[in-house]
């Protein structure tokens, strides 16, 4: 295990203990589903219940539920976007920590979002998924899924048994969450994801060669450097056209007018936009996200937080001083960066931690 995160935990327990936050049970637990999350469960292990994991079908949705022998309230894992879903690297250490900290886990494999093609269906696979687990229950959900997690929580069919939603960076209004990937994307190494995001729209071409020809424009584009370029957007079929031009805007101004001439994508976005369903969310907000983050800016927890504000739903918002989305960099161990970084993110990241093992009981 490395020291970076051995230091971490332990700084944890010493702050929690010294400041008397939580009870002595209580900062066991916190720490150990700490390091359970941050996938360093053997830390732990002489306190950790076996956790046991069913395969099971929900609708057209399969999916993994993890229990306990202290598993008693259910919670529904909503992955972000990446190509292995419900069996991506981060999600058993979170599933499997939860389980073991009282939660009857279900993490459905959402296959849109494996492709990065969110749509509106999401947020009804959402609710059936939050529906399949029966009574009053939690949600979590990561990046790009916490917009139909949240949407989802609005809905009338569950909102007022939904207890809890953990949004870890999330977005809160993706024609916004679009303009800047498109526009004001910093990082060369996350710039891909425009091009990736177009293609995953490509369903919403008329043609079977629109598709085809956005797909690989989109393909060449996120691969290769600019000077190894061969297709170009004078080529392609008139239907790829108006999208090829929204996401080669090179401003915010002239991202809006564009969008304004592809109906189909903008609708699509504002359907997915938690902003335009803030209001009809009942459950407590639990809004997590790392302040440098190059793919999901921090800002739009940021605004959720300002939304629930307004409308009286009750929320906390804490901002991790890390970079990264949902990996976030460690600095080097040092005494600078011990009681400079990781003490005080001990204390940000244990809070939450408690805060939604409060639901557990």
């Amino acid at each position: 295990m490395s020291l970076k995160r051995i230091i971490l935990l332990v700084f944890s327990l010493l702050v929690f203990a010294a400041i008397g936050a939580i009870e002595l049970h209580g900062l066991v637990s916190v720490a150990g589903t700490s390091a359970q999350i941050l996938g360093y469960g053997g830390f732990v292990a002489w306190r950790q219940a076996p956790v046991s994991k069913t395969a099971v079908t929900i609708g057209h949705m399969q999916a993994d539920v993890y229990t306990s022998s202290r598993s008693r309230s259910p919670l529904l894992l909503v992955h972000g976007v990446n190509d292995t879903g419900k069996n991506s690297p981060e999600v058993k250490p979170i599933a499997e920590a939860f389980a073991d900290a009282g939660f009857r886990v279900a993490a459905p494999e959402f296959t849109r979002l494996t492709r990065q093609n969110v749509t509106p269906e999401d947020i009804d696979d959402v609710v059936s998924a939050f529906d399949w687990l029966g009574g009053d229950a939690g949600i979590v959900c990561a990046s790009y899924g916490c917009g139909p997690a949240l949407i989802a929580a609005s809905r009338s069919e569950i909102r007022d048994r939904v207890r809890f939603v953990v949004s870890f960076g999330g977005y809160f209004d993706l024609t916004d969450q679009l303009r800047y990937i498109v526009t004001d994307q910093q990082d060369a190494t996350l710039a891909y994801s425009k091009w990736r995001y177009m293609a995953a729209n490509a369903d919403l071409m008329d043609t079977d060669d629109d598709r085809r020809e956005l797909i690989a424009f989109a393909g060449e584009r996120g691969s290769r450097p600019k000077e190894e370029w061969t297709l170009s957007a004078d080529r392609l079929g008139r239907g790829a056209r108006p999208m090829v031009a929204l996401f080669e805007s090179r401003n915010s101004a002239e991202f809006g007018v564009r969008l304004g001439t592809f109906p189909r994508l903008r609708d699509r976005i504002e359907r997915l936009s938690p902003s335009r369903y803030i209001q009809g969310i009942r459950a407590r907000l639990i809004i997590v996200h790392i302040a440098s983050d190059p793919s999901i800016p921090s800002y739009q927890s940021v605004q959720l937080a300002e939304a629930a504000n307004a409308h009286g739903i009750p929320h906390s918002l804490t901002l991790l001083n890390m970079y990264g989305h949902t990996r976030p960099v460690w600095p080097a161990v040092g005494i600078r960066s011990l009681f400079g970084f990781y003490a005080p993110e001990a204390i940000r990241f244990g809070s939450v931690v408690n805060e939604i093992l409060g639901f557990a009981e």
